[in-house]
């Protein structure tokens, strides 16, 4: 027996291939302006943001 709606089926995958639909357009947008020299990954704001979270838990107490 099946309880689920067309609708709710597979709502993630719906939800992600209207996200990409949308989205094409500047998915790769580092690859057309090269001489903007943009980095095609997040690691570096990743990485400072890391350290950032090491302080704040240093320094949890003070203040």
């Amino acid at each position: 027996m099946k309880t689920a709606h067309k609708n709710s089926t597979h709502k993630r995958l719906r939800g992600t291939y209207s996200s990409l639909k949308c989205n094409l357009a500047y998915l790769f947008i580092f690859e057309q302006n090269r001489e903007l020299d943009t980095p095609n990954t997040t690691n570096i704001p990743e990485g400072r943001f890391g350290e950032l979270k090491t302080q704040k838990r240093c320094h949890a107490g003070v203040g």
